[in-house]
């Protein structure tokens, strides 16, 4: 087959800028060019078109294995990850994960944050968690340290601010371990505070999820018993709901305008 009928795929097909659309067909990933004929064949388990002006596909082979290729199907970087995301824009790094360990890898496959990590969190301000031996820290892009190896978890929000959690021996009622977006270490709950820098602890551990909105010394935080969000203030220890007769939407949308305030 070198051809596709594009008028059976018209809802689903979007074209980027070199007139090329990633579909599916029959349960695998390929492309094709607006004449329907097909520039990728059909044998992959993902692609992603993510990147316009350096023509990179993030793919996924048939065996599962992640890697980078281009219009022409030339590998560009090789299948070897058992996962991977696409470049960011601002760090230009990609996420990997090979033989049970994460880092970052480069456009040039090189290793920028080196593949021994546990896990990883995404970069923000230059900065990124890292777990290692069950403990996860704070490291910058050229790996060191900035934040001690011994939270529960571990994520920068802002510059030199930082969510931290830790386990904790509180049960909660009523909680639906598959639907409630909490976090758990060996069956513990791990509640979330800030710290700076210096690992200060600005909030102490009560939000029950992290958040990247952090603004006007104001982070977004979570309460689970009333199941609401709220803003903590840093330097008040103001704790700030929204108004109650809001429905949800409105009232996310109240908290993060007064984060630019």
């Amino acid at each position: 087959m070198n051809k596709i009928n594009v008028a059976e795929f018209e809802e689903e097909i979007i074209f980027n800028e070199l007139n090329f659309a990633v579909i599916e067909f029959e349960g695998k990933d390929g492309a094709i060019n607006k004449k329907g004929e097909i520039i990728i064949p059909f044998e992959y388990s993902h692609l992603i078109d993510f990147d316009e002006q350096t023509e990179l596909i993030l793919a996924c082979n048939s065996e599962n294995f992640w890697g980078f290729i281009n219009w022409k199907n030339e590998t560009i970087i090789p299948f070897d990850y058992s996962y991977a995301s696409i470049f960011s824009e601002d760090y230009n790094l990609s996420a990997v994960c090979k033989n049970g360990k994460y880092g970052c890898i480069n456009r040039n496959n090189q290793e920028i944050i080196p593949i021994e990590y546990d896990s990883i969190t995404s970069i923000s301000f230059d900065k990124m968690g890292v777990c290692k031996n069950q403990k996860w820290g704070i490291i910058n892009l050229q790996n060191q340290q900035i934040i001690d190896f011994k939270y529960d978890f571990a994520i920068c929000v802002t510059k030199n601010i930082y969510y931290v959690g830790k386990q904790v021996d509180e049960k909660l009622e009523d909680y639906d371990l598959e639907t409630d977006l909490l976090t758990f270490k060996d069956g513990k709950l791990i509640k979330f505070g800030l710290i700076d820098e210096k690992e200060n602890l600005l909030m102490d551990y009560e939000s029950y999820l992290t958040s990247d909105y952090f603004g006007n010394n104001k982070v977004l935080a979570f309460d689970f018993p009333k199941y609401e969000n709220y803003l903590f203030d840093i330097k008040s220890k103001e704790k700030i709901y929204a108004p109650i007769e809001m429905d949800e939407d409105e009232k996310i949308e109240y908290l993060k305008s007064l984060l630019k305030k």
